[in-house]
C-alpha cells in the first residue's frame, strides 16, 4: 500500500503512484457509427428464407395442379374426329341431294337454248320425267354437242346429222360414267355415316364409363 499511496513531499497531498498514466476510457464515436451502419446494411436472412419457402410452396402447388390425364385428351381427339366425319358426311349428303334433285327449270332453259320447237321440248321433258337418272345426267352435262345428241336420241329424230350420230357412243359412255359417279358417292355417304355413328357411340360410352369411375372414387373418399 505504501508503494501506491504516498505523501507528496512538496505539497503534502496524498498521491497514487503507478496509476499516473491511467485516464478515463473514451469511446470513439466512429466505432458506434460503424456498428450502426453495419446493422443498417446487413440484410436479415429471415425474409429470404420466407420467400424461398413461399416459392417452394407455390412450385409444389403448380406441380400438383398440372394436368396429366391422357384419357381426357384421347376422348377429346375422338370427339373432334367424329365431328369431322359427321361434317364430311353432311357435306356429301348435300352434294348427293343436289345431284338427286332434278332442276326442271335448268333443263327447260337448256332445251330452249337448242332452238327446239315447243312440241319437241315437251317430248324430251316427258322422256326425262320417265327416267330421272337420264334427266340428272342431262342436267349435269356441259358439252353442247353431247347434250344435243341426247336430246335427238330421245326425240328419235331420223334427220340427226352425221356429226351428232358419231357422238352416240360417247353419249352412252358419258351416261354410264355419270351414273357410276352417283353410285360411288352414295356408297361413300353410307360408309361415312355408319362410321360417324359408331365413333359417336364409342365416345358416348367412354364418357359414361369415366363418369361412373369418378362417382365411385368420390363415394369411396366420402366413406372414409
Amino acid at each position: 500500500m505504501e508503494c501506491i499511496f504516498r505523501n507528496d513531499t512538496a505539497t503534502g497531498d496524498r498521491a497514487v503512484s503507478g496509476f499516473d498514466n491511467f485516464l478515463p476510457m473514451q469511446v470513439d464515436d466512429s466505432v458506434n457509427e460503424l456498428d450502426t451502419l453495419t446493422e443498417d446494411t446487413d440484410p436479415s436472412p429471415t425474409p429470404s428464407r420466407k420467400r424461398g419457402s413461399e416459392e417452394g410452396t407455390s412450385t409444389g402447388r403448380r406441380k400438383r395442379t398440372k394436368p396429366h390425364d391422357d384419357d381426357s385428351h384421347r376422348a377429346l381427339a375422338l370427339i373432334a374426329e367424329s365431328s369431322k366425319k359427321i361434317t364430311d358426311a353432311i357435306h356429301m349428303q348435300a352434294t348427293l341431294d343436289t345431284l338427286n334433285h332434278v332442276n326442271w327449270q335448268l333443263i327447260t332453259e337448256k332445251l330452249e337454248a337448242m332452238d327446239l320447237d315447243l312440241v319437241d321440248i315437251m317430248k324430251v321433258m316427258k322422256a326425262f320425267r320417265s327416267d330421272g337418272d337420264l334427266a340428272k345426267v342431262f342436267m349435269s352435262l356441259t358439252n353442247t354437242t353431247i347434250m344435243r345428241a341426247l336430246v335427238f336420241e330421245q326425240l328419235d329424230m331420223r334427220h340427226i346429222s352425221s356429226h351428232c350420230a358419231g357422238i352416240k357412243p360417247d353419249l352412252s359412255r358419258e351416261i354410264q360414267e355419270k351414273k357410276k359417279q352417283i353410285g360411288i358417292l352414295e356408297q361413300r355417304i353410307i360408309e361415312n355415316g355408319e362410321a360417324s355413328v359408331t365413333n359417336a357411340s364409342f365416345v358416348e360410352m367412354y364418357q359414361c364409363a369415366k363418369n361412373k369411375e369418378m362417382q365411385e372414387k368420390l363415394y369411396a373418399s366420402n366413406s372414409k
